[in-house]
């Protein structure tokens, strides 16, 4: 949808020419937008020993899985979004990783934008 708001309130332009003027404006506001890919993504934490922090942190970042918040303490907590296509091999690096002892306890979820070379469109 596009909207385009006149400051001048005359018919001097003609049907026609208002036409071309309203299509203009829209065509130059198209021409310098950037679209936007919109995702759900699950919120997610999990704890681990300091000897896995490191190699998780690296692997959930290699696979593209956005680390939100790492807080270090007894253990290592990871706040993370994970996108729905990601949800089964963070699974499964978390339970790699831990022998199965440690799972993502997953909260809400939420709307997150992406530009498109982000998400290897662009």
């Amino acid at each position: 949808m596009a909207v385009v708001t006149r400051w001048f309130g005359g018919v001097l332009l003609g049907s026609g020419g208002l036409v071309r003027a309203y299509s203009g404006a829209v065509r130059a506001a198209l021409d310098e937008v950037q679209p936007l890919i919109r995702e759900r993504v699950q919120l997610a934490t999990a704890e681990v020993g300091h000897d896995v922090a490191g190699r998780l942190e690296h692997d959930l970042r290699a696979r593209g899985i956005e680390v939100r918040d790492v807080e270090y303490g007894a253990g290592v907590r990871f706040q993370t979004a994970i996108s729905p296509a990601d949800l089964e091999a963070a699974n499964g690096l978390l339970a790699a990783m831990t022998g199965g002892a440690q799972a993502w306890e997953f909260g809400e979820t939420e709307w997150v934008d992406q530009k498109p070379d982000s998400v290897g469109l662009g």
